[in-house]
């Protein structure tokens, strides 16, 4: 007998004025969460991302960045997309450790 594990696709988001010093944020996603995509949500102020996730999974925390364009990047910095908000253009990393 075969066992089908199901996924959902989530949204989850981000405020810009919610990030760090370090234009980072923590967030606890299903385990094995897929980042999918990235984009403008409301105000420029504010993005989204969507992932495909397993639900009843364990929550892992991540570390994510959103970078501005012409920001310094860290070689610890997996791109997941970019999100043109207005004239803004956000970029969004997840921090590996």
């Amino acid at each position: 007998m075969t066992t089908t594990s199901f996924t959902s696709m989530w949204k989850f988001p981000i405020g810009i004025d919610d990030l760090d010093s370090r234009d980072r944020l923590e967030i606890a996603l299903p385990a094995g969460a897929e980042i999918l995509h990235v984009a403008p949500q409301g105000t420029a102020r504010h993005l989204e991302f969507w992932a495909r996730v397993a639900p009843g999974a364990d929550l892992e925390r991540r570390t994510l960045r959103v970078a501005g364009t012409g920001h310094s990047l860290s070689e610890d910095e997996r791109y997941i997309g970019t999100s043109h908000s207005g004239f803004l253009v956000w970029h969004l990393f997840e921090v590996l450790k």
